[in-house]
């Protein structure tokens, strides 16, 4: 019955991953202190030790403010702007917690994706995490080797 690919447990490679995209993670920011209105600076991602990419911000009242350019694949270079609006819900002990709202579907969400003209969600961009896409031996291998991390084995 099937061939090759068929089946569930084929779905490696089958969509594209978190892990490999640009991203920006409201959280982050928050820790560092950059959501105050007024706050600018830039974001910028290194692999290696080698810069791969930058972007500047501006924080205004619930907003964010993205300035960068890209070059899409063979295609001339394009300078854009995106406005990124912020939400916020209450925690149930006190204080708040700030959201993104997908500039797309308007999906609350913690972390948006630069993998194409703009930073989206990861349900627009039908992105997956690595782990998702693992087979179930796979799973409990990667999990096994974890533990033995944290009680100070080697690999």
């Amino acid at each position: 019955m099937g061939g090759y690919g068929s089946g569930s447990w084929f779905r490696y490679g089958s969509k594209s991953r978190t892990e490999g995209q640009y991203r920006i993670d409201i959280r982050w920011l928050k820790k560092q202190g950059y959501l105050w209105p007024g706050f600018a600076g830039s974001l910028s991602w290194s692999r290696r030790g080698e810069q791969t990419g930058s972007i500047r911000y501006c924080m205004a009242e619930n907003r964010m403010i993205l300035n960068y350019r890209r070059q899409p694949r063979g295609g001339e270079w394009e300078d854009v702007e995106q406005k990124i609006s912020f939400d916020r819900t209450q925690c149930n002990y006190g204080g708040y917690r700030s959201w993104f709202l997908c500039p797309h579907c308007g999906r609350r969400v913690a972390i948006l994706y630069g993998a194409g003209k703009y930073f989206l969600c990861q349900h627009c961009y039908n992105l997956t995490y690595s782990s998702q896409q693992e087979s179930p031996a796979f799973r409990l291998m990667r999990k096994a080797q974890n533990i033995r991390e944290r009680l100070g084995a080697s690999g």
